[in-house]
């Protein structure tokens, strides 16, 4: 009877461990990531959460702060120098989220800004430009982990992330 009780104890110091390992090789690993979800309240909370954020950030004049936002596209192509020296000029002064809409993993925010330009030597000529109101749509993407500002230059209208 000892050896059998001894060899009962061999197969379940074997047995357990390995029914363990099974059941862990099974299970899916854990994705925070919003990326499948089409639209849920918590994807637009987020998007208002990011749009609010760099808003702020422009109010403050937190150019590094606001080209965090930016999609990735945009980010590997310009650097943060390049990009305070070129919004560099422009003054937020406030700024209303009037809509926010959530298409699977692009958003579209209804924003209304006040900003100016203050006096400004431009070859050697004074500009400024006064306090301006202007409401308008801007698209935010979904990539991987959040959601970032599409950089699109509606002059030239061409962004730098393709999809």
């Amino acid at each position: 009877m000892n050896f059998l009780s001894g060899q009962i104890r061999v197969w379940i110091g074997f047995l357990i461990p390995a029914l363990f390992l099974v059941g862990c090789s099974n299970s899916l690993p854990v994705n925070n990531s919003l990326v499948n979800d089409l639209g849920s309240p918590d994807k637009v909370k987020l998007l208002e959460q990011r749009a609010t954020g760099f808003w702020e950030a422009m109010v403050k004049h937190d150019l590094q702060k606001a080209y965090e936002f930016y999609d990735p596209f945009m980010r590997s192509r310009m650097s943060v120098h390049e990009f305070i020296n070129k919004h560099g000029l422009v003054r937020y002064d406030s700024f209303a989220i009037e809509d926010i809409k959530v298409e699977g993993n692009i958003g579209t925010v209804k924003i209304t800004v006040t900003y100016h330009v203050p006096k400004v030597k431009v070859f050697k000529r004074e500009f400024t430009m006064p306090k301006t109101t202007r409401t308008f749509e801007e698209r935010w993407l979904y990539v991987y982990d959040n959601w970032y500002k599409e950089y699109y230059l509606r002059m030239m209208e061409a962004g730098m992330a393709f999809y």
